[in-house]
């Protein structure tokens, strides 16, 4: 699986449903694999700029791209997701 292929499952599906807010894309999506099963591993890092302070809102964000990523690819096996910032609020 290549990136060029996530990269086009996650625009596709980001253009349908943020339409207003096209920017809104993961940061970064790195894929592993550990033995030839053909079984993938995907991470996500959403990056948060220093001032922003990281809210439900933002984890509920990266979690909507683990969620596409469990429904539309089934040969990756565990998909983790990260926020990272300087503050979180409670």
């Amino acid at each position: 699986m290549s990136s060029r292929y996530i990269k086009t499952i996650m625009g596709e599906y980001l253009d349908k449903k943020f339409e207003k807010q096209q920017l809104l894309k993961p940061d970064l999506v790195c894929l592993s694999q550990e033995n030839s099963n053909q079984k993938l591993d995907a991470v996500i890092i959403e990056f948060k700029r220093p001032s922003i302070i990281i809210s439900l809102e933002d984890l509920t964000q990266v979690l909507k791209y683990k969620s596409l990523i469990n429904e539309q690819m089934p040969n990756i096996s565990k998909v983790t997701a990260f926020v990272i910032g300087k503050n979180y609020t409670e």
